[in-house]
């Protein structure tokens, strides 16, 4: 049946997404419309996979679902983003998914590109010869869920 694959027809022109990546396209144009901007993949810190954009951490690259730069920055500290991870659950979010947030804002916070001529300079402990040519970021982690309870007797697909 429709309502196992999840998969609903959304959008303009038929455009068929699984229910989850509909969400994220969805809290994406709420973010969007109250004013925060989208975060283009950089090739580097931030790239386009095959799940979609992913970026980088301490031990792998993860799947941002929705990365944002806010409308205002907070003055003397690190330009932030926000990643919101989606989840599109028929039951409740639980503490693990939590903790998993706070654990990919770790791993993503503490990521750094380093090459051994850095790793030199910073031995040599002259801190004026260490700069950065890429930016820096405080990365912020929300969790958007959507916990939907299905009747049994409805039909759920084919919404446009």
């Amino acid at each position: 049946s429709c309502l196992n694959r999840r998969i609903f027809n959304f959008g303009v022109g038929g455009i068929f997404l699984k229910a989850g990546k509909a969400f994220e396209l969805l809290v994406k144009n709420i973010m969007l419309h109250i004013g925060f901007s989208e975060v283009h993949s950089d090739g580097l810190y931030i790239f386009d996979g095959a799940p979609g954009q992913m970026i980088q951490g301490l031990g792998d690259a993860h799947n941002a679902d929705v990365l944002l730069d806010p409308p205002v920055q907070t003055p003397f500290y690190a330009p932030t983003r926000l990643l919101i991870e989606c989840k599109d659950y028929s039951k409740r979010v639980g503490l693990n998914t939590l903790r998993s947030a706070l654990g990919l804002r770790e791993d993503i916070n503490h990521f750094d590109i380093v090459d051994r001529n850095e790793l030199e300079i910073r031995r040599r402990n002259r801190r004026a010869g260490i700069y950065y040519d890429h930016p820096r970021y405080s990365y912020q982690v929300a969790v958007a869920s959507m916990f939907r309870i299905y009747n049994s007797g409805a039909k759920l697909c084919g919404y446009t």
